[in-house]
């Protein structure tokens, strides 16, 4: 069960288990819609901060995500890869903190956003003893490993001075400062993450922006069915770029509203 909104890579996860793909609809404040949520899912994914809808985790949503592990037998994983993302004042919230979550899932981080390593390939996933070797296994068969020099690049970004990490997080928040201020008017969101999440005004596209305006965003329903009418602006372009983009963004939002 994957989240909608949500990552659009987690399918290839369940076609390559031959799997069915089931959704968990999100509230705008990225909250699951328990209600929706089928009983009978073998495993459910979350990612706070979340990618495209850029939302913090809602408070009482991992309590509430082990309860309903522990009611229906589903196990969890959780992406934390955005997890020291975050704005306004807001510290990380790992799944893992909240009692019982080793119990029911476990938690994966990547080294891609934190220490800009995007590209390496290179992460871990911690939690629930039996998924981890599961994992373990999975791994054995299809690579023998990472190349070992990536590895203690690793060790050293997570044992290192963490300067660059706050860095990098002000750098994200002072330009989701600059896109936000420039979009009046407009249902705009990001409490953490490198994106945006907007609603397009009736009757605008993500095609129309780029064929009429040069500016090109994500399109919402990329990203499940609850997208529709939404799109992503991503933060992680060169200054100039994005303050020309967000330009040219904000004159066609305003002329649609």
């Amino acid at each position: 069960m994957l989240p909608d909104p949500g990552y659009p890579d987690y399918r290839s996860a369940v076609a390559m288990a031959g799997a069915e793909h089931l959704a968990l609809p999100l509230l705008d404040d990225g909250r699951p819609e328990w209600d929706a949520a089928p009983d009978d899912a073998a495993a459910l994914y979350l990612n706070y901060p979340s990618n495209p809808v850029a939302a913090c985790a809602p408070a009482g949503v991992f309590e509430e995500t082990i309860a309903w592990a522990q009611r229906t037998s589903t196990w969890v994983l959780h992406d934390f890869a955005y997890g020291d993302l975050v704005f306004d004042g807001r510290r990380p919230q790992s799944f893992l903190a909240t009692d019982g979550a080793r119990d029911v899932g476990l938690e994966l981080f990547s080294m891609s956003k934190s220490y800009g390593m995007a590209g390496w390939r290179l992460g871990f996933a911690i939690g629930n003893a039996e998924l981890v070797a599961r994992i373990e296994d999975l791994q054995n068969h299809v690579f023998a490993g990472i190349f070992m020099p990536v590895q203690y690049a690793g060790i050293a970004a997570l044992t290192g001075a963490q300067e660059t990490v706050e860095e990098r997080r002000a750098i994200y928040e002072t330009r989701r400062d600059r896109v936000l201020a420039a979009l009046p008017g407009v249902d705009a969101r990001c409490e953490g993450t490198f994106f945006v999440w907007f609603r397009l005004p009736d009757g605008m596209t993500c095609e129309r922006l780029l064929e009429e305006h040069r500016v090109a965003v994500a399109p919402g329903e990329g990203f499940g069915t609850r997208g529709t009418g939404w799109a992503r602006l991503s933060l992680a372009t060169p200054d100039e770029r994005l303050d020309l983009g967000v330009e040219r963004l904000a004159t066609a939002l305003a002329a649609a509203l």
